[in-house]
């Protein structure tokens, strides 16, 4: 059996013998359906030179200012040469990272699209500090990258923001890093 579209566009849809109607799909990871958009980006830190051991440095600080928006977060990774850990807070405000931080841009993921990501995003550097917020996830890494794969399942509402800091076990370079889309709010 076969059923005509409706639309006199000559398509049709097969039944099969299980009376099962046949289809084809695919799927678009969300990302990469907002980077055909232009509304992917890749925020990163950068790589900082850590001499201060023992404590723990300020790495990046992002908040979202886009209005009517949410900041999904895809992945984080995080790189060093030395063995450290790691601390993700939430709604941070105060600290050395947030006021004294160094502007950044978010790189956007596709490369002809002059969208930019409405917030403030701030890299950090040796000795920075982030002092409120809560701690959402502390990782301890070794010497290799670290990736955590999260799906889009953290995300920064508007006017909320995140940090990362980062304790070395001995002086070294280290950087995070966020893939990340920006989607209007339902």
């Amino acid at each position: 059996m076969r059923i005509q579209d409706g639309a006199g566009n000559g398509s049709w849809a097969a039944v099969n013998s299980d009376n099962l109607l046949e289809v084809y799909s695919t799927v678009t990871p969300e990302i990469t359906a907002a980077a055909i958009d232009g509304d992917a980006f890749i925020i990163s830190s950068g790589a900082i030179a850590l001499t201060t051991t023992g404590s723990f440095n300020g790495m990046l600080y992002i908040k979202n200012t886009n209005l009517g928006h949410t900041l999904f977060v895809e992945r984080v990774c995080f790189h060093g040469t030395q063995i450290a850990q790691w601390r993700l807070f939430r709604n941070p405000t105060t600290g050395t990272l947030v006021t004294s931080g160094t502007d950044t841009d978010p790189v956007n993921l596709r490369f002809s699209s002059g969208s930019k990501l409405l917030g403030t995003v701030k890299k950090g550097a040796n000795a920075l500090t982030v002092s409120d917020g809560i701690v959402l996830s502390t990782e301890l890494t070794t010497t290799a990258i670290r990736s955590s794969e999260l799906r889009g399942a953290m995300q920064v509402g508007e006017n909320n923001s995140l940090a990362f800091d980062v304790k070395p076990s001995v002086a070294g370079d280290f950087c995070v890093e966020l893939h990340c889309f920006i989607k209007a709010d339902k």
